[in-house]
């Protein structure tokens, strides 16, 4: 449970980020923005995005006492309960609270307009679906780490791809009808 603990990437962390270069390379990207953690941040350079601007609201989602604890220190009921979204863990954040604070950022970025690219962790994307489809977060599965997420936000906002591994064919910024407002 990193939450928002700050480790850099492991070295299997780093190789993954250096495959998103060549994906990411032939997408058209208007804007990018990371996760202030070190671990987006490196992300974020490793893909080929050095030096990009970070948002605090894109940071995983809080998990309080749990934070880089491993899953099996923590009670098998309490965990199970989280997940449910039923129990926030002492000092941590809940999941709505989650949705709300990405969403804001989400809103943001609908407004500006374009294709955003956004190095994120696995809690801020399902809670950036659940604001976009209306789906719990807590009903679909966190991402694979490296992972491409597209969301279109024009008109008609929906999900595009979840979990695009890199390099996989298809991962295309391009909503329905050629419109280019995806955000992953």
């Amino acid at each position: 449970m990193q939450g928002q603990g700050d480790p850099p990437l492991s070295e299997l962390g780093r190789e993954q980020c250096r495959a998103l270069r060549d994906t990411l390379a032939g997408m058209r990207i208007d804007h990018a923005i990371a996760s202030d953690l070190v671990r987006a941040r490196e992300t974020a350079a490793l893909a080929g995005f050095d030096l990009v601007p970070t948002d605090p609201r894109w940071r995983e989602i809080d998990v309080g006492a749990w934070t880089a604890r491993h899953t099996g220190e923590i009670p098998r009921e309490q965990l199970d309960a989280w997940k449910r979204g039923m129990h926030v863990p002492a000092g941590g954040e809940s999941w709505p609270e989650l949705v709300t604070r990405v969403g804001e950022a989400v809103d943001e970025m609908r407004a500006a307009g374009g294709t955003w690219l956004v190095i994120t962790h696995g809690g801020c994307v399902r809670a950036a679906i659940a604001h976009v489809t209306g789906a719990s977060p807590t009903a679909m599965r966190s991402p694979d780490n490296a992972s491409l997420t597209l969301i279109a936000l024009g008109t008609w906002p929906c999900l595009l791809a979840f979990n695009r591994s890199a390099g996989a064919d298809g991962a295309s910024p391009v909503a329905p009808g050629g419109r280019h407002d995806a955000a992953g």
